[in-house]
């Protein structure tokens, strides 16, 4: 799961595909679609990935037997196995 861009690069410096196709199989340029790219996209992703977020959490919360939320929310904090990404994510959203 990671880039291997700069790898790649390093590899094959200066190659292009279509030297190496037929021209009857060259179909166009790839290019990035710009409504892709545009900030309500990136907004609408976030949005969705703060509720899913927010879900995952009141579904852990939901398993706990504190009171409130709130003090679950502290003792997930205060977890030393806690994940530390996921820690730092709980933390934004008090």
């Amino acid at each position: 799961g990671k880039d291997a861009s700069k790898f790649f690069n390093e590899i094959h410096k200066g190659v292009k595909i279509d030297s190496y196709l037929r021209p009857e199989a060259f179909l166009g340029d790839l290019g990035l679609d710009e409504n892709l790219m545009s900030e309500s996209f990136w907004h609408t992703l976030r949005e969705a990935r703060i509720t899913e977020v927010k879900e995952e959490l009141n579904r852990i919360l939901g398993k706990t037997e504190l009171p409130t939320k709130q003090e679950s929310l502290s003792v997930l904090l205060n977890d030393k196995s806690l994940d530390q990404e996921l820690k730092a994510k709980l933390q934004r959203m008090e």
